[in-house]
C-alpha cells in the first residue's frame, strides 16, 4: 500500500475518489490526481466499483441542480396557478 493518499490498494489495484461539481454531478478520478477545475471530493475513496456504488446510491436525479431547482419552481407555479378562459372560468 502507497503512502500517498489515494494511490494503491493491496494488489495493485488504482484507488479513486468520487468527486462532484456544483451542479451536484458526481463522477470517480483516480486517487493520485486532484480533482479536475469545477470539481471537488466528495468524500468516498475505494475501488472503482466501490466508488460507482456510492455514486449510484447517492446520485438519484440525472439532471443538473440548476434544472432540478428550475423544475422544482415550475411545479410550484403550476399548482398555484390555474387555467381561465377569457371569461375568467376554470379551465378543465
Amino acid at each position: 500500500m502507497s503512502d500517498r493518499a489515494g494511490s494503491r490498494v493491496g494488489g495493485g489495484g488504482i484507488t479513486y475518489i468520487v468527486v462532484v461539481n456544483d451542479e451536484a454531478q458526481y463522477a470517480i478520478w483516480p486517487g493520485t490526481a486532484d480533482p479536475p477545475a469545477g470539481w471537488r471530493a466528495a468524500g468516498c475513496r475505494g475501488s472503482r466499483d466501490e466508488c460507482l456504488a456510492h455514486v449510484e446510491q447517492v446520485w438519484t436525479d440525472m439532471r443538473p441542480l440548476g434544472v432540478r431547482r428550475r423544475a422544482d419552481n415550475n411545479q410550484e407555479f403550476e399548482e398555484e396557478w390555474r387555467p381561465v378562459d377569457h371569461h375568467g372560468r376554470l379551465l378543465r
